[in-house]
């Protein structure tokens, strides 16, 4: 690439300069969470505020499984967070503290609705740890109702999240290996009012493509602008939440695999709404 990214096409980790897929990352990964539950990793999920209530954005199947899920022991279900790269230890609060807004599951799981909201207990050390370490997206903020969120054929977008078979356990300990995903040129669709972005890697491009994208579900789908800087340097900026991730489809022939997110109209338009009724 030498240094460019490309106008049209798949913008994959293998062909975009180091150093601005880094930044990338950087400027997502403020919002992200990986939940642990009982301490396995157990999904993506982005950190908002909603007309002041701070909560985890991720997909209903998501929050489903934490509550299916049978303990692992004799001690209630506990929903961890690793505050940053550098910590030792989990934060954890019993799941039962957590109260959950879901959609209803429609008749496939390739087209949802899948999205969720997970209200974080207040006080508690789980949010009072997130606070000090990480950013909250306001999706009732100026900055988003006075602006419409929308995606371009050709404008870049990337996710963030944990992929399982990349998560390392080693005497007893978790390493979270966060993947980001770029890509532009997704598919765009809609069906019975809800918006959908195919977002695909060409795997040729990117030998580090994951076999199974199980983890990433719930992360959420940001799009952004680039600008150049000098002829060496580019910088991403003015990024917004777009998408919740919840299905993989299968690869095609061509090895191009893909993971499909709910777009900005079913977090805006569709999901908010309900969400709000259901806060009171």
């Amino acid at each position: 690439m030498n240094g460019g990214i490309p106008s049209r096409g798949w913008l994959n980790a293998g062909n975009i300069p180091f150093d601005l897929k880094v930044k990338i990352g950087q400027g997502i990964e403020p919002y992200t969470i990986i939940p642990l539950l009982d301490g396995e990793v157990s999904g993506s999920g982005t950190l908002v505020t909603i007309d002041g209530l701070r909560g985890i954005l991720t997909a209903a199947h998501v929050v489903r499984n934490w509550h299916d899920s049978q303990p692992k022991d004799q001690h209630s279900k506990r929903l961890g967070i690793v505050p940053d790269h550098r910590a030792l230890a989990l934060i954890e609060e019993p799941l039962a503290h957590f109260d959950s807004f879901v959609t209803e599951p429609g008749d496939s799981e390739a087209f949802g609705p899948d999205l969720a909201f997970v209200r974080i207990p207040s006080p508690s050390g789980f949010l009072a740890t997130l606070i000090a370490k990480k950013s909250f997206c306001d999706l009732s903020g100026p900055g988003v109702t006075n602006r419409m969120v929308f995606i371009t054929r050709t404008g870049p977008m990337a996710s963030c999240g944990v992929v399982a078979e990349k998560t390392e356990r080693s005497n007893g300990r978790i390493t979270i290996n966060q993947y980001v995903l770029l890509g532009t040129e997704p598919q765009l669709f809609e069906r019975d009012g809800y918006d959908y972005v195919d977002l695909r890697s060409r795997r040729s491009l990117e030998q580090k493509t994951p076999n199974s994208f199980g983890g990433v579900s719930g992360s959420g789908l940001w799009r952004f602008s680039l600008a150049r800087l000098s002829e060496s340097e580019i910088k991403p900026f003015d990024f917004q939440l777009a998408g919740v991730a919840f299905y993989q489809l299968p690869d095609t022939d061509d090895g191009i695999a893909t993971v499909r997110f709910h777009g900005p109209r079913s977090i805006y338009e569709q999901f908010l709404p309900k969400l709000r009724n259901w806060l009171g």
